[in-house]
């Protein structure tokens, strides 16, 4: 795998000035922009536009953004970013956040969608300092569901890095190559939806509250997650299947499914009852949302 010249980036920087947090930087080079903020709460809200036609093989696409200290900040997407089929070149996705001390910044993007025949490297890493707030929800989708065998000759390296203080303290990794590993049962299960929700840690009587409402979306045979972090179920029709645990300072909670519309609803219900106690904020969804 190669990569090619063609590149865009956007660095957004985000300071608190009394009582709202202002962008006080948005250099983008190529297509990738950003509206004007929206101020629906404290947090300003905005929204990142990616490339209309999708990314090709060998596009480098890098998005930065840093919240200084005590600022808020909630940045998410209008619509799926999706990736297109290349010459078995591979794609890189670049992703980097700078939390700094009693600031928040939530990236709640919508799905990426990979589509057959695709090679893409997907990296996300947050940089957090002391009393550093954050909300990170992943969404993937690996290849068309009416495809016969969907991620034939395709590939996608996803991998999340959570650095506080300069300390590696979380990195999650998946790595799909073609159509047997979204097959097999070490891997995706057969379900074309993979996600990810990760935030600061919340207290065992919230854990419980998101274990809860992973239940309600799941069927009545429920297995005991091996690792005792959480309770994991499937349905036969949907094929969903969930977990919630701690892993050091944070809450993560991971997905697989056979559809989007369940792990996209059950993330925005943990990301309401969460966000008080993680961000600060009572829950504000962004208008887009709603659309």
């Amino acid at each position: 795998m190669s990569f090619g010249v063609w590149q865009a980036s956007i660095k957004l920087e985000f300071k608190k000035d009394k009582d709202k947090t202002l962008m006080v930087r948005n250099l983008h080079y190529g297509p990738l922009v950003v509206q004007k903020p929206f101020y629906p709460e404290l947090a300003c809200h905005v929204y990142l536009l990616h490339p209309p036609g999708g990314v090709a093989s060998c596009d480098h696409l890098t998005v930065e953004a840093k919240a200084f200290k005590n600022s808020q900040v909630l940045i998410t997407t209008p619509g799926a970013t999706k990736f297109y089929k290349g010459e078995n070149n591979c794609s890189l996705f670049e992703q980097n956040f700078y939390v700094e001390e009693n600031a928040s910044l939530e990236y709640l993007p919508a799905q990426n969608i990979f589509y057959k025949g695709t090679h893409t490297k997907v990296k996300t890493t947050f940089y957090l300092k002391d009393n550093s707030r954050f909300a990170f929800r992943d969404v993937s989708k690996c290849g068309m569901k009416d495809e016969e065998r969907p991620f034939e000759n395709s590939s996608l390296f996803n991998t999340v890095t959570i650095i506080e203080n300069g300390v590696e303290k979380l990195i999650e990794t998946s790595f799909i190559d073609g159509q047997d590993d979204l097959e097999a049962l070490s891997g995706n299960y057969g379900c074309v939806y993979t996600g990810t929700y990760i935030t600061n840690k919340v207290c065992e009587d919230t854990l419980e509250k998101i274990r809860a409402l992973l239940n309600t979306y799941l069927g009545d045979d429920k297995v005991s997650d091996p690792l005792k972090t959480s309770e994991i179920a499937s349905t036969p029709k949907i094929h969903f299947y969930a977990a919630a645990g701690t892993v050091d300072n944070y809450t993560v909670v991971r997905f697989l499914s056979s559809k989007n519309e369940a792990i996209e609803k059950v993330i925005v219900e943990i990301w309401k009852l969460t966000r008080q106690e993680t961000i600060g904020l009572a829950p504000c969804p962004p208008r887009i949302w709603s659309t």
